[in-house]
C-alpha cells in the first residue's frame, strides 16, 4: 500500500500532460555515452530516487 506522500505524488503525476521530447534531446544517452555516464553517475539521481522510493 503507498504511503500518501507517494499517492500524493503519483496523483501529482498523473494529472500532468506529458510532452514530447524534442528531437535533439531523444537518445542522448545513445550519441553521447561517456557523457551520459559521467552526468549520470555524478547526478546522484539513483540514489535520491532509491531514498524516496526504496530499491
Amino acid at each position: 500500500m503507498p504511503t500518501p506522500h507517494r499517492l500524493s505524488l503519483l496523483l501529482a503525476l498523473l494529472a500532468t500532460p506529458l510532452h514530447t521530447a524534442l528531437p535533439r534531446h531523444r537518445g542522448y544517452h545513445n550519441k553521447n555515452p561517456l557523457r551520459y555516464t559521467f552526468y549520470h553517475y555524478r547526478c546522484g539521481r539513483t540514489a535520491q530516487r532509491e531514498k524516496l522510493w526504496g530499491k
